[in-house]
């Protein structure tokens, strides 16, 4: 996760603890690996990026 993540994770937390964040993680090592656990919340997080990403770009796209 590149450090603009991690900040804005960190912010996220701390302005409300019992939020989750949806970022998608990604390994920078050739051949790197994510755990499991992370590995298996990839799905849930595509699946609700697709839903809301056209809205994001539709809203951009008025704003100019």
């Amino acid at each position: 996760m590149g450090t603009a993540y991690a900040d804005l994770k960190d912010l996220i937390h701390r302005k409300e603890p019992e939020t989750h964040d949806f970022f998608n993680y990604r390994t920078r090592k050739p051949g790197g690996e994510l755990d499991e656990i992370k590995r298996s919340k990839m799905p849930v997080r595509k699946k609700i990026r697709a839903r809301v990403g056209p809205v994001f770009a539709i809203i951009q796209r008025l704003k100019g």
